[in-house]
């Protein structure tokens, strides 16, 4: 998921909650999801990979005033607000800071995700997630530099940009673990090569595959990542047992 479709779930959530405290299951439908599911976690550890939502209480969560300044902002707020969302993901702060001036070329962001131990299955996923991610920051520049009017940023940019909705990234806030690629369904039988099949369910998480060193080694920075958000469904569980601060194990 870029930021653009992020912002769009965000204020969906935020025109129901505004920013009081709620429960990922409650979050989940009052984003039309029938409940706390697979697709429904990932969308909310989406929201949490930009800042714009976080953990608060026990086993609660609640939109950021990140998410409140791009959405009701002073024009200077917003663009600082999706500037700092945009580098939030570890990742894409890596890459801006290897690619500072420009967009890097297609062929520098495969070389530079496959030198960070990302499968082939996941790249293209990841490319698309950042690259409609860098645009609207850089959109949000060039406002600021060309004098466009308020109101002319994330909203306008988001129909004519790429959506991607099965992006599977379960990361967890900036600078304290890796980001997480996609997992993708194992379509190529048994003897298919670092393709893993995930399934998340509540506060477990089902993996399954075939993998070499390489894949091993990817899936290891995947499960890091995914700690914390079984943490967090771990703590909306058990609340009443007292154990809001103990990490789940995958």
């Amino acid at each position: 998921m870029d930021l653009i479709e992020a912002i769009a779930l965000a204020e969906k959530l935020y025109n129901i909650v505004r920013t009081s405290i709620t429960t990922r299951e409650d979050a989940a439908k009052d984003l039309g999801y029938a409940g706390l599911t697979g697709a429904s976690a990932k969308a909310l550890a989406d929201l949490v990979h930009y800042g714009l939502l976080e953990r608060s209480g026990k086993g609660g969560i609640r939109l950021t005033q990140r998410t409140v300044n791009i959405l009701w902002g002073e024009p200077e707020e917003k663009r600082q607000a999706i500037s700092e969302a945009a580098v939030y993901p570890t990742l894409f702060s890596d890459l801006q800071e290897q690619f500072p001036e420009v967009m890097p070329s297609e062929n520098q962001l495969k070389g530079f995700l496959h030198r960070r131990g990302f499968a082939d299955v996941a790249i293209p996923y990841v490319m698309k997630s950042y690259t409609g991610t860098r645009r609207l920051a850089e959109e949000e520049t060039e406002s600021k530099s060309h004098g466009i009017p308020p109101g002319q940023g994330a909203e306008t940019a988001a129909p004519t940009e790429t959506k991607v909705n099965d992006m599977t990234d379960a990361t967890t806030l900036k600078r304290h673990k890796p980001t997480l690629a996609p997992l993708q369904p194992d379509s190529g039988g048994a003897g298919a090569i670092n393709q893993v099949t995930m399934n998340i369910q509540g506060d477990k998480v089902f993996l399954s595959g075939l993998l070499d060193m390489k894949g091993l080694d990817a899936l290891e920075k995947k499960i890091a990542a995914l700690r914390t958000l079984l943490d967090i469904n771990h703590e909306t569980v058990d609340a009443g047992a007292g154990n809001a601060e103990q990490e789940n194990e995958v």
